[in-house]
C-alpha cells in the first residue's frame, strides 16, 4: 500500500510537471492573443487532470484488489501449515476456507463486474496509447527530431503501462494465488475418506475462479491479453513501416 501510495503521488508530480511544461516551456502563449493564451492554458490543465483521472483508475482497481489477493494470500498460508502437520484438518476448518474462498471470488467478480466499463474503456484507451507510441517514435526517427518528441514518448509509455499492465497484472497476481490454492489441494496428505466431501467442494470452487476471474466479456485481464495486444499492434506497425518503405523506393526508382 506504501508503494502505491507512493506511485499515486508520482504520477501527480509527473502530470503537473507535463502540464507546466506545455503551458511555459511550449510557449502556447507566445504567438496568441490573451484569451487565446487563456483559453490555451485551461485546455491544457483540463488535458491533464483528465489524464490523472484516466490514470487512476488501474490504481482504484489495484487498491480494491489487494484487499481480496490479502484473503487467497491467508487461505494459502493456511493450507501450507495443514499440509506441513501430520493431523489433518477439521471438517469445521475446512468448511470455513471454502466459504472464505467463495466470499473472495464472488467479491473480485463484483470488483471486475462494477469496474467492467472503466476497465474496456482503460484498456481500449491504454491499446490507442501503445499506437501513438509507435506513430510518434517511427515520426520521430524519420524526421530526426526523436529529442523534441522525447518527453511525449515518456508521457505515452506511462499511460500505456499503467492502462495496460496494472490491471493485467493484478489480475494475474490473482489466478496465481488461486492456482497455488490448487496446487495445495492436489498434496498426497489431503487424500482423506473423512474429508472427500469438503475437498471436493473446495476442488470445484478453485478450479470455477481459475476458469472466471478477471473475465470482462470482451476478454480476460492477465499477462497472456496484455502480451497479445502488443504482439498484434507491433504486428500491424510493421507492416505499415514496410509498405511505408516499399512507397519510398518506388519513388526513389521513379
Amino acid at each position: 500500500m506504501s508503494l502505491l501510495l507512493g506511485a499515486v503521488a508520482a504520477l501527480l508530480v509527473f502530470t503537473c510537471a507535463r502540464s507546466f511544461y506545455s503551458v511555459l516551456i511550449d510557449d502556447m502563449c507566445r504567438y496568441t492573443s490573451k484569451s487565446g493564451c487563456t483559453m490555451n492554458v485551461s485546455l491544457a490543465v483540463i488535458y491533464w487532470e483528465f489524464s490523472f483521472t484516466v490514470f487512476m483508475i488501474p490504481f482504484k482497481f489495484v487498491f480494491a484488489g489487494l484487499q481480496v489477493l490479502s484473503g487467497f494470500w491467508t487461505i494459502n498460508s493456511e493450507l501450507r501449515a495443514v499440509v506441513s502437520e501430520v493431523h489433518p484438518p477439521s471438517r469445521f476448518q475446512l468448511r470455513q476456507l471454502v466459504s472464505l474462498q467463495d466470499d473472495l471470488s464472488r467479491a473480485f467478480r463484483r470488483l471486475t463486474d462494477c469496474m467492467s466499463a472503466e476497465l474496456v474503456t482503460l484498456t481500449a484507451f491504454g491499446t490507442l496509447t501503445q499506437v501513438c507510441v509507435w506513430l510518434l517514435f517511427i515520426t520521430g526517427a524519420h524526421l530526426g527530431g526523436l529529442a523534441r518528441l522525447g518527453p511525449a514518448v515518456g508521457m505515452y509509455l506511462a499511460g500505456a503501462a499503467l492502462t495496460l499492465t496494472v490491471p493485467c497484472e493484478m489480475t494475474q497476481r490473482v489466478l496465481s494465488a488461486v492456482a497455488e490454492t490448487r496446487d495445495l489441494l492436489l498434496r498426497p496428505q489431503w487424500r482423506r475418506p473423512e474429508l472427500h466431501r469438503e475437498l471436493s467442494w473446495f476442488g470445484d470452487t478453485v478450479r470455477r475462479d481459475l476458469d472466471t476471474l478477471g473475465e470482462l466479456g470482451l476478454f480476460r485481464l492477465q499477462r497472456s491479453t496484455l502480451l497479445a495486444i502488443s504482439a498484434t499492434i507491433l504486428t500491424y506497425v510493421i507492416v505499415l513501416v514496410q509498405f511505408y518503405l516499399t512507397e519510398v523506393a518506388d519513388s526513389c526508382s521513379c
